[in-house]
């Protein structure tokens, strides 16, 4: 995947991967929230984001 971003020199790379971290989560948890719901968020289990991404590649 490719982004082409606009940003403040100020701004931090790191701060800027957080929010574009931070903003497709909750949109995917938007959109697949019954498939992720059922994958993920059980008690004792962890998931990255890459887990995540893998898992709605099999969905569709």
């Amino acid at each position: 995947m490719h982004f082409l971003l606009s940003y403040d020199t100020a701004d931090r790379a790191c701060d800027i991967v957080k929010i574009v971290k931070q903003e497709t989560i909750y949109h995917l948890w938007q959109k697949y929230s019954s498939v992720l719901a059922r994958q993920y968020w059980k008690e004792k289990t962890f998931c990255s984001d890459v887990y995540l991404l893998v898992a709605l590649e099999k969905c569709h």
